[in-house]
């Protein structure tokens, strides 16, 4: 299964509120989204930045809708939040 079958099939049950879904996909996003995030602050501020929009997804969880892939839309959502 290829990352974004599985991101969708994660995404879905994260809609339902399966926090089994929501620890995976932090495992995989976490890493990559504070390296990425790195780039542009100081690491402990990405750590915050990344951690800021783990706790957006988780609590706006029901009402999200992606269009496209779920790793584009945690990476726009980081640089979204961490523009001034």
């Amino acid at each position: 299964m290829n990352h974004t079958v599985e991101d969708l099939s994660l995404f879905n049950a994260l809609r339902q509120g399966d926090g089994n879904s929501f620890d995976h996909l932090f495992r995989r996003y976490y890493p990559m989204l504070c390296a990425y995030a790195h780039r542009l602050v100081s690491l402990e501020d990405a750590e915050e930045i990344v951690q800021e929009v783990m706790l957006w997804l988780w609590e706006n969880r029901g009402d999200l809708i992606i269009e496209s892939s779920l790793n584009q839309y945690l990476f726009l959502s980081l640089i979204h939040i961490s523009e001034p």
